[in-house]
């Protein structure tokens, strides 16, 4: 079995389904008082939607809806800070062609 690098452990991960976005960090330990992500930050063309401050005793997860444009071109960003290792991020870009 392969180690994950810091990298695969802290990025978050955005699902879309539908119009309904998920920003998970799934590889990250559990949250506990020592290690957790305090925040998860959802930007849309580059202007922040929706910001969840936590703490260790919540899940690191964040849930929105929004509008898919008509012409089906998404540009989607975020972030994510742990208390022990800063800030991490990932885009996510969808075109219908």
């Amino acid at each position: 079995m392969q180690a994950l690098t810091p990298w695969e452990k802290h990025t978050p991960v955005i699902e879309i389904t539908w119009n309904k976005v998920k920003v998970i960090v799934p590889n990250h330990p559990a949250q506990s008082e020592e290690h957790f992500i305090s925040n998860i930050t959802l930007f849309k063309d580059w202007e922040i939607l929706i910001s969840k401050d936590l703490t260790f005793k919540d899940e690191a997860v964040l849930e929105t809806e929004i509008e898919i444009p008509e012409n089906w071109e998404l540009d989607i960003y975020a972030t994510e800070y742990c208390n022990l290792h800063w800030k991490w991020d990932s885009e996510w870009k969808m075109f219908w062609m």
